[in-house]
């Protein structure tokens, strides 16, 4: 392999570590203010339920998107070392694949991300009007 190709393989999979560590990142942080449930004791049981079951849905995308980060970035630096280590082509491929299957991975499912922050947001902004909504009904019902 000529020194540019080589190069061009460490710049390319140093673009791979440090992707998969910046989206690791940027999902441990989602998940964290993802799994918070303001004014949970407000929710009536059906609300909580349901609200619920749709942030365990979220945290677990959200999971599968940080693992397949961190799997590209490890696979990346495995690469690295079966280079240095001088294995097989056959094995470096391998390895190669995999890691670029995981980066795919985790690209694809960073599209979601928005969604799910959208997800979330619009969940709580419904749960303020629906409480809005018991306020002023209650508000007139005592009139």
């Amino acid at each position: 392999m000529s020194a540019q190709r080589e190069n061009t393989l460490f710049a390319l999979l140093a673009g791979v570590i440090a992707l998969g560590s910046l989206l690791a990142g940027f999902m441990v942080t989602l998940m964290l203010f993802t799994g918070r449930i303001e004014q949970a004791s407000a929710l009536t049981l059906e609300e909580l339920q349901a609200y619920t079951q749709r942030i365990k849905f979220l945290l677990s995308s959200q999971a599968q998107t940080l693992f397949a980060a961190v799997l590209s970035a490890t696979f990346a630096i495995v690469w690295l070392c079966f280079f240095a280590l001088g294995f097989d082509a056959t094995a470096q491929r391998i390895v190669g694949g995999v890691c670029f299957g995981f980066t795919a991975v985790a690209l694809l499912r960073s599209i979601l991300v928005p969604l799910q922050i959208y997800e979330v947001h619009e969940a709580a902004l419904d749960d303020a009007v629906e409480d809005r909504i018991k306020q002023e009904q209650a508000k007139y019902r005592r009139d």
